[in-house]
């Protein structure tokens, strides 16, 4: 390489890093932060094959994050629902007796209050979700989502100190002041990641990438109710189900804190492309008109929303969708164990 060469390679070098400066400049006046890179980009067209390199690296990189998570969040879901089979209702109160059954002279329980505490979770989600979507646009998002897990996790670890009925509803819910945002960490997951997929990926890509994450709900199921198994045969100074949650939350904490440090903010922070790749990933989301991060709330895309058909379509299909959820993720195991199975054999066959 000349002299002449290696000074213009040095130039547009230098011009990338300018851009990527100028782009932090306009975040901060309230305009997208990839606005002061893709103007006037001093690097040349982008080839189909450079493209392709660069989205295998988002994919192999950032899809892990919301899959690893999502798995994560629904083995905590499960959590409860092994831990019915190991002696949580019996050690917290989670019953009431009904009566007694005149053939086997046996106590007939009734699990209200078990429902109870695995309905309120839900509520404590539906509550926190317009304040957690809020948030992830308004903070930086990765960063906001590995504190997110680590405070989730931390917080679900805490069933462990629970005595009774009502602590237990109390802790499952969020009402104390101290825990409001504590349990309604968990809901944001969601909406932070839809943020994170449509800043890396175009509308035709986006929706293969859902897919993929979404799978990561059963593989959740299916790993979680393994482990619980695997963890059911621990045999320790405390109660049984307080080794799920333990060893389990344990887990997504590290993950959480793991995810602070490995999930970049946007394609401008991203550690694992070099200064040209960063403008690849940018230019290539140009076309969607959308771009990459804008941390202005703005009440008119809201109101857009409200009155889009396709949004109450979604709503109408999320709900259906997940409207025996609860009843299939906290009695599953009930029910297993209900047709004669052993407590573990009905936690091994819930999924």
């Amino acid at each position: 390489m000349d002299k002449e060469e290696k000074s213009t390679a040095g130039h547009d070098e230098t011009a990338v890093e300018d851009k990527i400066a100028h782009g932090f400049e306009s975040h901060i006046a309230g305009t997208d932060i990839a606005l002061g890179i893709v103007n006037d980009s001093p690097v040349s067209s982008v080839s189909a094959a450079e493209e392709r390199r660069v989205l295998r690296k988002i994919d192999w990189i950032i899809m892990l994050m919301p899959m690893i998570t999502f798995t994560m969040q629904y083995i905590d879901k499960v959590i409860l629902n092994g831990a019915a089979q190991v002696g949580i209702i019996q050690d917290l109160h989670l019953y009431t007796v009904q009566g007694i059954n005149p053939k086997t002279h046996e106590p007939i329980l009734n699990l209200k209050r078990f429902s109870n505490v695995t309905l309120i979770f839900y509520w404590g989600c539906l509550t926190g979700l317009l304040p957690a979507s809020y948030l992830a646009q308004r903070l930086p998002i990765a960063k906001f989502l590995g504190c997110t897990v680590i405070v989730w996790g931390g917080v679900v670890m805490l069933t462990v100190t629970c005595k009774s009925y009502q602590g237990f509803l109390v802790q499952r819910a969020g009402e104390r002041d101290r825990q409001v945002l504590p349990r309604h960490t968990e809901c944001a997951v969601a909406p932070g990641f839809s943020i994170v997929i449509s800043m890396w990926w175009r509308r035709t890509q986006q929706l293969p990438r859902f897919s993929i994450w979404y799978t990561s709900c059963a593989f959740g199921a299916l790993v979680g109710s393994l482990l619980i198994y695997g963890i059911g045969h621990i045999h320790g100074s405390l109660a049984q189900w307080k080794y799920q949650y333990l060893i389990l939350d344990a887990i997504t904490v590290m993950w959480g804190v793991f995810m602070v440090f490995a999930l970049p903010n946007n394609p401008v922070t991203a550690y694992f492309l070099n200064e040209r790749q960063k403008v690849v990933a940018i230019e290539r989301m140009r076309s969607e008109q959308t771009g990459i991060e804008n941390n202005k709330f703005k009440l008119y895309q809201v109101k857009e929303a409200l009155v889009d058909p396709k949004t109450w379509i979604m709503f109408a299909t999320t709900f259906c969708i997940h409207f025996v959820n609860g009843s299939v993720s906290g009695f599953g195991s009930i029910i297993v164990n209900s047709f004669g199975h052993s407590h573990l054999k009905a936690i091994a066959l819930q999924r």
